[in-house]
């Protein structure tokens, strides 16, 4: 690993990928530094959740190359990805077990670390006892974090929309990622709710972890994230501060100019 890899958590070089006659990303490049909050924005179709996909394993790029912590993610598969570089995402909707409680979907991030094996958890042996223990404290912690806490007995498909996506990544930080990867955390939430969560990742980045998000509520992500990157039709068209991006011209006419309009679902 070089020493430019141990600086970068995530890098995509030239990555590229069509459906049929519909190309999604064309030659994206850009690099994720640890420790950071960096922003994927732009229209809709602008590619960025099939970047995210590719990022996270559940598609393959045509072309160019993807590294998390400095290792190409070619020929791994999405859980892989997960155990091995603990980069963790979430998804635009909501997906938790709705008839389970609220600890024990957070539970469920958290048996990804579990090392008891099948046997020793049906027959309760000591060893698996105590890790059921430690998980369910783990799990506790984590929604005490994100403001849950009181909720941990409550079904979980029963919780306002916003808190829904709280138990989300709750359950996210529960595998105990390195990168999280949030797509589109702010959806459907109020201004209230969108500022919590605008701290709330703030406090996840200072851990320390690394924070890629796409967003389309630009208050927000101008406010909390360090770097911004901007795809149109693909293609990066703007990187950097989120002052030197508001300020690029072709950013602004493909996208900030444009206002709220936009509630980008690509």
């Amino acid at each position: 690993m070089t020493a430019a890899a141990d600086q970068t958590v995530i890098r995509c070089v030239g990555v590229s990928r069509q459906f049929g006659g519909l190309r999604a990303l064309a030659n994206v490049s850009f690099d994720v530094a640890p420790n950071t909050i960096t922003a994927l924005i732009g229209p809709n179709g602008a590619g960025k959740t099939t970047l995210f996909n590719l990022i996270s394993g559940l598609d393959r790029a045509d072309a160019g190359r993807i590294e998390v912590h400095g290792r190409s993610i070619e020929r791994m598969p999405a859980h892989a990805i997960v155990h091995s570089l603990r980069l963790v995402r979430t998804f635009q909707n909501v997906r938790l077990y709705s008839k389970l409680t609220v600890a024990d979907n957070v539970r469920l991030g958290r048996h990804v670390r579990s090392r008891s094996g099948f046997l020793s958890s049906t027959l309760k042996l000591p060893a698996a006892r105590r890790e059921e223990r430690d998980i369910t404290a783990q799990a506790m912690g984590w929604l005490d974090f994100v403001g849950l806490g009181h909720r941990a007995n409550a079904v979980a498909g029963t919780l306002p929309y916003g808190e829904q996506r709280l138990v989300e990544v709750a359950r996210a930080l529960a595998t105990e990622p390195r990168c999280l990867l949030l797509d589109e955390p702010a959806a459907g939430l109020n201004s209230q709710e969108t500022k919590a969560l605008a701290v709330l990742i703030r406090a996840i980045r200072a851990l320390p972890m690394t924070v890629l998000l796409i967003e389309h509520k630009m208050d927000m992500v101008m406010t909390i994230s360090d770097q911004v990157t901007v795809l149109n039709f693909g293609e990066v068209i703007g990187a950097g501060a989120p002052s030197a991006v508001q300020r690029d011209a072709r950013v602004i006419e493909a996208y900030l100019g444009q206002g709220e309009q936009h509630s980008p679902s690509d």
